[in-house]
């Protein structure tokens, strides 16, 4: 899942595709524009996402197959993301999730 990094002002949009995965879209502030391309980060089956910053870092919460809630991290210096993981306590059945930062 390596990329480009985004510049230092910088925007994201997510849409989970066709494929159920998650897709993102950067936008650079300073030129006024978004990128010309899409790119694919990961994921199957993904439906509600939700993110939130922590430092440079975007950390992104989705609900995935059989509702179970799966997370990823951005990790915007290399321009890269962790692998999906199904966050502890085995929840089933999640139709919505949220993330905020404290």
């Amino acid at each position: 899942m390596s990329r480009t990094s985004p510049p230092a002002s910088w925007a994201t949009t997510s849409n989970s595709g066709v494929n159920g995965g998650l897709w993102l879209q950067y936008g650079n502030y300073d030129v006024g524009r978004w990128n010309d391309a899409w790119f694919d980060a990961g994921g199957a089956g993904l439906t509600r996402v939700t993110s939130t910053a922590s430092g440079k870092n975007v950390h992104v919460h989705t609900v995935g197959a059989s509702g179970k809630v799966q997370g990823s991290t951005l990790v915007s210096g290399p321009g890269t993301f962790t692998a999906w993981k199904e966050l502890p306590g085995g929840l089933r059945g999640t139709v919505d999730v949220t993330a905020t930062s404290r």
